[in-house]
């Protein structure tokens, strides 16, 4: 009798065990179907029409086959895959009443062009992409979770999980050998990246803008030769030439250049304005943040059943009777079903912290290129970098977030300009 009570006790346990583990490998197997596979010949370069991605902000992702890997500063649309040169599809502009593309499209446009340039050129960039999509396949996200799950019941990686964890954190050592650690070096790059070009086009802007030109063709060659040597030669005379017909059109009105020098209180103020509309219009940083309140936002049922299903589970598995291994498999497919081990899920964490860290360090340093550049524009009156600087904070922030920082909107006057023009134009035909 004590016996066959005993089998009893056990099926009663092993059978909710065997459900749940029967629940989450079918949840894993419906959830990879539904997955699209990765194909990384289908990437395009589509171009945008507009303010560009932040302006709007709409963001378009940087690759097709790499879910969640979007660029939100200025760039018009979505990049090539590296090493995969692919013509954009020449789009018809339609102009009606001589309205004129807004100025701020064609940095965006430029930027986009120069990024995907950038990207070819780098011999790190395809090594990361193919990791990136490797690590995305169906057989390699359920050879995750089994190591996860076999590591959870018997810890044979050691001192592995908090030797990842401390290279994470010091940005000492980046080993990519998992979809969270491709993502943050693929992340990275492309942030890197971006600043420099940001950077280099600034430079070049300085230098054509200036009445002095001497000093201006110094300044414009040191950018060029920077600029050359991240994107090549072609893509780099075509930014030049492309901000030297930004310049001959460009109008700065007198209320810009009377503005004057800020004091550093207003200067604060403006650089913090600027870097929380960047954040809030983010979509990469959106993404981030929602990723992070997977492991953090959970209701106070959902915490208090946690504990008690888990404590229960693991006292059960103490026993030792079969009540003790059924109950260790029931622990590790509540486990797995709710995300992985806790250890994991810090890991995968610390991962995401650190691609927000590097998403916040180009948004902080744009900013500030954007602010100062702007500012010394005005006080040397070189119009180029007053209006690089300001599709630049358009492009991040918004048109919106142009007209409270600095009072006025250059390329909607000189847009306004070209209706009136084109107005008095058509009256005296």
């Amino acid at each position: 009798m004590k016996k066959a009570t005993k089998q009893i006790a056990a099926l009663i346990i092993a059978t909710p065990a065997l459900a749940v583990l029967s629940l989450l490998f079918d949840s894993v197997s419906a959830a990879e179907q539904l997955a699209e596979p990765a194909a990384l010949s289908s990437a395009n370069i589509e171009q945008s029409q507009g303010l560009g991605d932040f302006s709007c902000p709409i963001n378009q992702p940087l690759v097709e086959t790499v879910p969640n890997h979007n660029w939100s500063l200025p760039i018009a649309g979505q990049i090539h895959t590296p090493k995969i040169r692919v013509q954009p599809k020449e789009k018809q502009q339609k102009l009606d009443a001589g309205i004129t593309l807004a100025q701020g499209s064609r940095i965006s446009g430029r930027l986009d062009d120069l990024l995907g340039a950038a990207l070819d050129r780098d011999e790190n960039v395809p090594d990361i992409v193919k990791k990136l999509a490797h690590f995305n396949t169906r057989t390699q996200k359920i050879f995750a979770e089994t190591k996860d799950a076999t590591n959870y019941l018997i810890p044979y990686r050691g001192f592995g999980p908090s030797i990842d964890a401390a290279d994470v954190a010091l940005d000492e050592k980046l080993k990519v050998g998992s979809k969270a650690s491709a993502e943050l070096a693929y992340q990275k790059q492309l942030d890197e990246k971006h600043l420099q070009l940001v950077q280099c086009m600034m430079q070049m802007a300085a230098g054509m803008g200036m009445d002095d030109q001497t000093r201006g063709f110094e300044l414009t060659n040191q950018g060029l030769q920077a600029l050359t040597a991240l994107v090549g030669k072609d893509e780099a005379e075509k930014t030049m030439g492309m901000l030297s017909q930004w310049r001959k059109d460009l109008v700065i009105p007198e209320t810009v250049y009377g503005q004057g020098a800020w004091d550093p209180k207003s200067h604060e103020a403006k650089l913090s304005l600027i870097r929380e509309h960047s954040l809030e219009n983010d979509s990469v940083v959106k993404q981030i943040k929602d990723r992070l309140h997977k492991y953090n936002k959970h209701s106070k049922l959902s915490r208090v059943s946690s504990q008690v299903i888990q404590t229960t589970l693991g006292v059960a598995s103490l026993t030792p009777t079969f009540i003790g291994p059924g109950a260790k498999i029931a622990l590790l497919a509540y486990v797995m079903a709710t995300g992985g081990p806790e250890q994991c899920k810090i890991l995968k964490a610390l991962y995401l912290d650190k691609r927000l860290e590097s998403r916040w360090k180009v948004l902080n340093e744009e900013s500030h290129l954007a602010l100062s550049n702007y500012q010394v524009g005005v006080l040397t009156k070189n119009p180029l970098l007053i209006a690089m600087s300001e599709s630049l904070v358009e492009e991040m922030s918004g048109a919106d977030t142009v007209q409270d920082v600095f009072g006025v909107r250059i390329f909607f006057e000189n847009e306004r300009r070209e209706r009136q023009m084109a107005a008095t134009e058509s009256v005296s035909m």
